[in-house]
């Protein structure tokens, strides 16, 4: 009769794997027991291996099964579920101001430019924009139109500044703007 011996998990916990694993669920992505040695053997091992399109469209099932049952509608460990009203203000007071991760030093509270308040002089930006989005890559997720500042200058009003975005275009120039702002520079120098 053979005896069978146990495997320990590779990851260094010592804990005792499956037949046919040399880890625990998980362990293997445990990197502080591993070396560069290590890395560079599993890269290595996997150098030149083609997988199936069958075992490509199994994969890529599990991963997508794994995303709608974990992450999303019903299965979701919040879903249908309202946060307290303390919770929800511990929450705001906790992301707001140098707190939150897209903090612009307070440039939300700057005072815009006397002829922001001109309700014409934003009507005759939006006549002059055809009353569309200017943005090329627009996704065309809103209609609505709001005025944006390319130099993310609130005081500097004056047309060349100035462009017609959808509310959705506006949001996004919020993120990356040193993209946005030569990006749409360029849309206004192509107008001269």
């Amino acid at each position: 009769m053979e005896i069978k011996r146990k495997r320990r998990c590779k990851c260094g916990c010592r804990g005792i794997v499956r037949t046919g694993n040399i880890f625990i669920n998980g362990h293997n992505s445990r990197t502080s027991e591993r070396t560069a040695e290590w890395n560079k053997n599993i890269s290595d091992s996997m150098k030149g291996v083609i997988f199936s399109e069958e075992h490509r469209a199994k994969l890529s099932l599990a991963t997508s099964n794994y995303n709608s049952l974990y992450r999303s509608g019903e299965n979701h460990p919040l879903y249908n579920k309202r946060r307290g009203r303390k919770t929800r203000m511990k929450c705001s007071i906790a992301n707001s101001g140098s707190n939150n991760w897209n903090w612009q030093g307070g440039k939300s509270y700057e005072v815009y430019c006397c002829s922001w308040k001109d309700s014409e002089y934003k009507e005759y930006i939006k006549e002059r924009d055809s009353y569309g989005c200017q943005n090329p890559l627009c996704e065309g997720y809103s209609k609505k139109l709001n005025i944006h500042h390319i130099d993310y200058n609130k005081k500097n009003c004056r047309p060349g500044n100035l462009i017609t975005l959808c509310v959705s275009c506006n949001s996004r120039a919020n993120f990356n703007r040193e993209f946005w702002q030569k990006h749409y520079e360029e849309i206004m120098k192509r107008r001269k």
